[in-house]
């Protein structure tokens, strides 16, 4: 193996440890079996529609019985690791994430309403109450990092809670901090994507002789103009 081949394959490794894994069991519907080939074929599109994520499938025979032959307690293992194209261009992203202190990959108060912010601050769990607002807000929305320190009450989040007029102060001063953001920013350009899903088609037992991919960033703001965000059609 060469040493861009090591590299790639430690970087895909390193890929499949930063996230948590999911393990999702649905029971077996003996006398469905036409409700089982569904949700079987419902998972493999979904594999496909999201090749981000890494799945590892073991559906149980969609025939079974004495009449076929097969076996009453067989399965069928499917694996689909994240296409290392993808995979190598997303951790190469959170490096850099990691070096901008993850301000890029915080929420945006341009996400938020001003009833949702409402909804988020009083959400806050009574053991997170002794926090500052300051630290509260650093930690949520990008636009924090764009005002001095001084600007923000010196109260708790519990002491915001409790101030309906300060609740809405604060998400003002976050509102007109920055522009919202026009563009969504992605780990991968359009040749990865295609690439990636060309690999994970392939790794569903398909031949692929050509695949086409379109993509277009998208911009969505609401009539109220009190949300607004980028998105990513394809």
């Amino acid at each position: 193996m060469t040493q861009k081949k090591k590299n790639k394959t430690k970087q895909v490794q390193n890929y499949a440890g930063k996230y948590t894994e999911v393990e999702v069991r649905i029971p077996e519907i003996n006398t469905l079996d036409l409700l089982n080939n569904q949700l079987h074929v419902l998972f493999l599109r979904f594999a496909l529609l999201n090749i981000h994520v890494a799945f590892h499938f073991e559906f149980p025979s969609l025939k079974k019985g004495e009449e076929d032959g097969s076996d009453a307690n067989s399965t069928t293992v499917i694996s689909l690791p994240v296409p290392a194209a993808l995979a190598v261009a997303t951790d190469q992203h959170l490096q850099e994430l990691e070096l901008n202190h993850h301000s890029n990959n915080l929420s945006s108060i341009h996400y938020f309403s001003l009833s949702d912010f409402k909804r988020f601050i009083l959400g806050i769990s009574l053991e997170n109450e002794n926090i500052s607002v300051y630290e509260l807000v650093s930690r949520n929305f990008r636009e924090a990092s764009n005002i001095k320190k001084d600007k923000i009450p010196s109260i708790t989040v519990g002491e915001l809670k409790q101030d309906q007029q300060k609740i809405q102060d604060m998400y003002t001063l976050l509102k007109n901090t920055l522009p919202p953001k026009t563009k969504l920013e992605l780990p991968f350009d359009r040749k990865i994507r295609q690439q990636s899903l060309h690999d994970r088609i392939e790794a569903l037992g398909y031949k692929v002789s050509s695949i086409q991919y379109r993509a277009k960033q998208v911009y969505y703001k609401s009539q109220d103009g009190s949300i607004s965000f980028p998105f990513f059609l394809k």
